[in-house]
């Protein structure tokens, strides 16, 4: 068996389990797939888990920016 954290590719359920999220979102960003990071393989999706580790990296960054600026808002800060 190979570590989930060395394997290039992932099912659902060893994304969902890496990654701490539910496999109900987990099937949603696959199905979405803004992050080009999944592929439909027959009636099931693979996940690149490095591809998906960058787009959670970004959507992390983003959300952070957002806070920000809303804090700076709230605050009267320019």
């Amino acid at each position: 068996m190979v570590p989930i954290p060395k394997k290039y590719m992932l099912t659902f359920r060893e994304a969902a389990s890496y990654f701490n999220i539910g496999i109900k979102n987990m099937r949603r960003l696959c199905e979405s797939n803004e992050g080009d990071f999944s592929i439909r393989w027959g009636n099931k999706y693979l996940i690149c888990r490095q591809r998906l580790e960058e787009y959670l990296n970004q959507l992390m960054i983003r959300e952070r920016n957002q806070n920000d600026v809303g804090l700076e808002e709230n605050h009267g800060v320019n």
